[in-house]
């Protein structure tokens, strides 16, 4: 699977992150989530991966708790404020409660939800992106990171 695919939105990306909020509820411990990324927006197009926002102040435990849970820990994808994970097409970004990365992501899609305009010059630029990026996970990201910057 290329993830620098370009899709149209689904109106099935709210009940599939629902369903992986559901499973991640039972397992975490002490942790808010929420649905961020291009799958948050309604009408904006993106990957189809359903990116998942997990704040916690029980980064260690919980991240132990996805590795047990099949949830793939990717060293390299993350930050220093954030741990990266994937399982099948689910991203999950583990991060403290009061991390400014998370304030980003919450602030982002709050803002394009509202901002139409602003919306379809994202969309724009991540079809843009797609195809600068020809697969290439550290170009795509560059490609979009001075918009998100902004935002």
């Amino acid at each position: 699977m290329n993830k620098y695919t370009f899709h149209k939105y689904s109106k099935n990306y709210k009940s599939l992150f629902n369903k992986e909020k559901e499973k991640l509820s039972k397992i975490l411990k002490d942790c808010k989530i929420y649905h961020v990324g291009s799958t948050a927006i309604p009408n904006l197009g993106g990957k189809e991966i359903i990116e998942i926002l997990i704040t916690t102040n029980k980064i260690d435990i919980n991240k132990k708790i996805l590795e047990k849970n099949n949830y793939s820990y990717i060293q390299d994808a993350g930050s220093k404020e954030r741990l990266y994970f994937e399982k099948n097409k689910i991203n999950l970004h583990l991060t403290k409660s009061s991390s400014k990365e998370a304030k980003n992501m919450l602030n982002f899609v709050k803002v394009l939800r509202k901002n139409k305009k602003l919306k379809e010059k994202y969309e724009n630029i991540k079809k843009q992106a797609v195809k600068y990026a020809k697969g290439n996970s550290k170009k795509y990201k560059k490609f979009k990171s001075k918009f998100f910057n902004n935002i």
